[in-house]
C-alpha cells in the first residue's frame, strides 16, 4: 500500500500545487495592481483636486476675503475619500491666510511652504502650488494627503484574498482527494493484482478494467502480459519437468557456481554422484577440489579457470575420490555467463558418472588387443594356407596340362594324317575334341589366375555384361543343336 499512498498523495499534491499556483498568482495579480494603481489613481486625484481648489482660491485672495477662502477650503469634507488630511492658503509674503480642517490649530501648519514642489514620503502626499490670476501669482496652496487608508484598503484586499486562496484550497483538496480516484482506483487495481502475482505465483489473477481510457489500455496490456507469461510459464514448467526426468534418468546432476559470492550450489543428486549429504559441501571451489585424486586437481583448476577467463564452455574429465576410499569417474561441463560489463559472473554446468563406460571402455581396448592377437595368428594360418593352396594348384594345373597337350596333339595329327579320309561326323568329333581341350587349357589358365588374386591389388574396371552373356550361349551352341531353346536377353548396364 505504500505505493498506492504514494501515489494518491503525488496525485492530491499535483492538482493543489496547480490549484495554488494559480490562486497565488492570481491573487497577487490583484495585490500588485492594487499597490501600482491605487497610488497612482490618489495622486492624480490630489493633483486635480489642488488645481480646482487652486483655481476656485484666486477670488478670495483677489479680494482679500478669509471667509471665502475658508468656504473654499471646507468643501474637501466632500472629497474624504481622498484621503486629504489638511490644506492651507498662504499669501504671496508666504504668511498662512486660510487652512482646513478649521479644526486644526494654525501651528500644525508650517511656517513656510517654500517653492512650488509635489512630494511623496509613504504614507504622505505633499504638493505645493501657486494660486493665480491671469499670470499674477496671488497666493499658494498647501495641501498634504494621508495614503494610510489607501494602504489599509490593499491590506484588507491582502487578507480577502488569503481567505479565498484557504477556501479554495480546501474546496481543491476536498475535490482532488475525491476525483484522484478515478485514476489511482485502476493503478491500485494493477498493484494489487502484481503483489498478488509476485507474493503468489498465480498467473491466472487479471486486473480489473475500470474505464476506457489510457489506464484501461494500461490495463489490457497488463493482462496479455499475464497470459504470455502463464503460457511460457506453462511450457517452461513442462520443459523443466521433462529436462529433471531427462537428468534423473541419465543419473545427471546440476550445479551452479556465483563467481561474484564464490558460493557453488548442488542439487540433490550431485551430491549423490558425490557420495556426500547436504552440509557436507561449504559450496567453495578450494574444497571442490579436494573430492579430486590429487595428481588431478591442478590440471582440473587450470582448465576451469582459464576456460572461465576465455569465456567458453569447457568439458573435463576427473577421477573423484568417495568418502569410503572408492575411486569413480566423472565427467564435468560447464558454461560462463557474462554480466552487464562483460565479465563472467556465473557459471552452471552438469556433473555426470561415466565409471561404467570408462570401464567398459577399457574392456574393450583389451577385447581389441586380445582380438589383434587372434587376428595376426589367423591371418598367419590364412597365409600359410594360401601358400599351401597355391603350391597345389601349381601342381594341379602343370600335371592336367601334360595329357591335355597329348589329347589336343594327337587329335590334330588324326586331322593332318587322316582328315580326307575321315567320314564326316569324325571331321566334327575331332574339332570338338580340340575344342574341348583348349577351352580344358583356357580353365587351368584361370585357375593359376585365381591363385594369383590373392596376392595381387583388386583392380576396378567397367565390364561388357552384353558380351559375357553373348559368349557364354555361344560357347552353349552346340549344346543346344537340334532343340528348340529360346534365349532372351534384355538390356545390359556395364
Amino acid at each position: 500500500m505504500a505505493q498506492v499512498s504514494s501515489i494518491r498523495r503525488k496525485l492530491i499534491s499535483v492538482i493543489m500545487l496547480t490549484t495554488t499556483c494559480a490562486l497565488v498568482l492570481a491573487g497577487a495579480s490583484i495585490i500588485i495592481y492594487e499597490l501600482v494603481t491605487l497610488p497612482k489613481a490618489a495622486q492624480s486625484n490630489f493633483v486635480s483636486l489642488a488645481k480646482v481648489v487652486a483655481d476656485n482660491s484666486t477670488a478670495a485672495l483677489a479680494f482679500n476675503d478669509p471667509k471665502v477662502a475658508n468656504d473654499v477650503l471646507s468643501t474637501l469634507n466632500s472629497y474624504s475619500t481622498n484621503f486629504v488630511k489638511m490644506a492651507a492658503l498662504y499669501t504671496t509674503n508666504g504668511n498662512l491666510y486660510a487652512h482646513y480642517p478649521a479644526s486644526v490649530s494654525s501651528n500644525s501648519f508650517p511656517s513656510s511652504v517654500g517653492p512650488d514642489r509635489m512630494t511623496f514620503e509613504r504614507p504622505f502626499f505633499t504638493i505645493v502650488r501657486e494660486v493665480s490670476e491671469k499670470g499674477s501669482r496671488s497666493g499658494t496652496l498647501y495641501f498634504k494627503g494621508d495614503l494610510t487608508p489607501l494602504y489599509r484598503r490593499i491590506w484588507l484586499y491582502s487578507e480577502i484574498v488569503m481567505l479565498v486562496l484557504v477556501g479554495s484550497g480546501l474546496v481543491a483538496f476536498l475535490l482532488s482527494s475525491l476525483l484522484q480516484k478515478r485514476i489511482s482506483r485502476p493503478i491500485t487495481s494493477l498493484v494489487q493484482t502484481a503483489r498478488i502475482i509476485s507474493e503468489q505465483r498465480d498467473y491466472t489473477v487479471r486486473a480489473v478494467k475500470h474505464d476506457q481510457d489510457e489506464l484501461g489500455v494500461l490495463t489490457d496490456a497488463f493482462n496479455h502480459m499475464l497470459t504470455q507469461i502463464q503460457e511460457r510459464t506453462g511450457a517452461l514448467t513442462e520443459k523443466e519437468e521433462r529436462l529433471r526426468l531427462a537428468l534423473q534418468g541419465s543419473q545427471t546432476g546440476t550445479w551452479d557456481w556465483n563467481l561474484e559470492t564464490g558460493k557453488i550450489t548442488w542439487d540433490e543428486f550431485t551430491y549423490r554422484l558425490f557420495g556426500r549429504q547436504p552440509g557436507e559441501f561449504d559450496g567453495t571451489f578450494k574444497q571442490f577440489l579436494s573430492f579430486i585424486v590429487p595428481t588431478e586437481r591442478e590440471n582440473v583448476s587450470t582448465s576451469t579457470l582459464r576456460a572461465i577467463e576465455e569465456k567458453r564452455e569447457f568439458a573435463l574429465e576427473c577421477r573423484i575420490l568417495l568418502p569410503g576410499g572408492e575411486t569413480r569417474y566423472m565427467s564435468v561441463r560447464g558454461k560462463p555467463f557474462n554480466g552487464p560489463g562483460g565479465k563472467a559472473v556465473r557459471v552452471t554446468g552438469v556433473a555426470l558418472d561415466v565409471t561404467e563406460s570408462k570401464r567398459a571402455e577399457e574392456r574393450i581396448k583389451n577385447l581389441n588387443a586380445d582380438l589383434e592377437i587372434r587376428v595376426q595368428a589367423r591371418t598367419a594360418e590364412l597365409t600359410a594356407a594360401n601358400r599351401e593352396m597355391e603350391a597345389f594348384t601349381y601342381s594341379v594345373a602343370h600335371d592336367l596340362r601334360a595329357p591335355l597337350r597329348h589329347v589336343d596333339g594327337y587329335t590334330q595329327m588324326l586331322q593332318d594324317e587322316l582328315g580326307t579320309n575321315l567320314p564326316g561326323e569324325a571331321v566334327e568329333w575331332a574339332k570338338r575334341i580340340r575344342a574341348a581341350t583348349q577351352n580344358m587349357g583356357q580353365l587351368v589358365d584361370d585357375l593359376l589366375n585365381l591363385a594369383r588374386v590373392g596376392r595381387q591389388e583388386l583392380v576396378r574396371r567397367p565390364a561388357n555384361i552384353k558380351a559375357l552373356v553373348d559368349e557364354a550361349i555361344k560357347t552353349l551352341q552346340p549344346e543346344v543343336n537340334g532343340r528348340t531353346v529360346e534365349w532372351r536377353v534384355g538390356s545390359l548396364p556395364e
